[in-house]
């Protein structure tokens, strides 16, 4: 596949599958990729109309929802490069307006996609920056969207894509999508920030060929048949590892994708162990500090309610891998069924696409400590439980070997 608006199409008429939401009262939103597709298609004319056309930056700035994976595809549609930013709720940021204006500069951005409850936030820095501001609400077809409502946490079958009760397929015929962009490998796909973690964030510009064969080595790392791996994530559309490690790779392996509110996560830990058991999910990235938070804040009562036996593959990475998080969260989760051997530390940068290396998966992860001063000389000397005395030693977890198509 050359592009991800192709990939979405793909997907929309081979499966039945797509982005489900699971929100703070464990009630499951079903929207299917053909309903996504649709719904795109749409609202790309009228983002046509209101200026967006072929190469267009244009920033997004909105909640993990039904609504942006809509604006965001229609972007693609449209012809428009998106660039997801953090929203006034999850940057916390001092100075929030200035420091998206710089970001809006960075990235060349003319265009803003919001909601209307932070539209507020955002016009100052679009102000500064010079962006038009849209607000999906003032969208003519805003209640177009194609979103099945589904139930609450008890008795759910979310992550059952062959529910009978699951919509119909829609057609999709070529005459309605013919005028739209089609992608090639070699266009403009996305603005990135970088992290920041040793500098300001800076923005980084991928192709469609970088994100298809990024998402494609991290497909093909996954064991059996991809039909029976399906996905669940909390982390921010803005991070590349929550858009390009959750829903790319979901869209362009045509599989399921459960997605949380990063805000519901942080006040709630529990709700993301909670969409796991529910939907059955085999594969979920998470930072260090994740597994920390679950391991401290979920109670005795609400582990003897899990399942993850079924969570094959506990992507760890986005920070410093600790061994003593992932022991501790596996003492912690055992009795729900959770394997040490589900852990797979991971490692990516923006500057690369996403992800760069892998740790075998269905494998206990490997740590040494390792001579500080002989670190600092370029030279890994592991040490010894025995030979550890008066030597200052830091313990590291391997984050695997490169991806098919990477070097390190």
């Amino acid at each position: 596949m050359e592009s991800l608006q192709a990939c979405l199409r793909r997907a929309a008429v081979q499966t039945r599958k797509g982005v489900q939401f699971f929100d703070r009262q464990g009630r499951i939103t079903r929207y299917p990729y053909n309903r996504i597709y649709n719904d795109a298609m749409h609202l790309a004319r009228q983002l046509r109309a209101l200026g967006i056309q072929s190469g267009s930056h244009v920033a997004l700035i909105q909640s993990t929802s039904p609504e942006m994976i809509r604006s965001l595809f229609a972007v693609y549609l449209a012809g428009g490069v998106p660039c997801c930013l953090p929203s006034p709720r999850m940057g916390r940021l001092p100075d929030y307006a200035g420091t998206v204006a710089s970001m809006l500069k960075g990235a060349q951005i003319k265009h803003v996609i919001t909601e209307q409850k932070i539209k507020k936030q955002i016009d100052a820095a679009a102000v500064i920056a010079g962006a038009v501001v849209l607000c999906v609400e003032e969208f003519p077809e805003h209640d177009f969207l194609g979103v099945v409502s589904g139930s609450a946490i008890e008795g759910s079958n979310a992550g059952n894509s062959e529910n009978p009760e699951a919509p119909e397929q829609i057609d999709i015929v070529d005459p309605a999508d013919r005028d739209l962009h089609s992608g090639q490998s070699h266009d403009l796909a996305l603005i990135q920030y970088s992290s920041g973690t040793t500098q300001a964030p800076k923005p980084v510009g991928l192709t469609q060929h970088n994100i298809i064969s990024n998402t494609s080595a991290i497909l093909q790392t996954f064991p059996g048949d991809l039909n029976e791996h399906s996905g669940v994530s909390w982390l921010p559309l803005h991070h590349d590892m929550g858009l390009i490690g959750g829903l790319f790779t979901a869209v362009v392996g045509q599989g399921d994708i459960t997605l949380l509110r990063p805000e519901d996560f942080v006040a709630r830990p529990a709700s993301w162990l909670q969409a796991l058991s529910v939907s059955r999910a085999t594969i979920s990235p998470a930072p260090n500090f994740a597994m920390q938070l679950c391991a401290s804040r979920v109670s005795d009562d609400i582990i003897a309610s899990l399942d993850l036996s079924h969570w094959q593959i506990a992507l760890i990475g986005a920070e410093m891998v600790r061994e003593s998080t992932l022991r501790l969260f596996y003492n912690r989760f055992k009795p729900a069924g959770f394997r040490y051997e589900s852990f797979t530390p991971v490692y990516g940068l923006a500057e690369a696409t996403l992800a760069v290396t892998f740790s075998a998966i269905d494998s206990v992860p490997t740590a040494h400590s390792f001579d500080v001063e002989q670190l600092s000389l370029g030279i890994a000397r592991v040490v010894d439980a025995d030979q550890s005395s008066g030597i200052a030693t830091i313990n590291l977890t391997s984050v695997g070997r490169p991806l098919d198509g990477v070097q390190v």
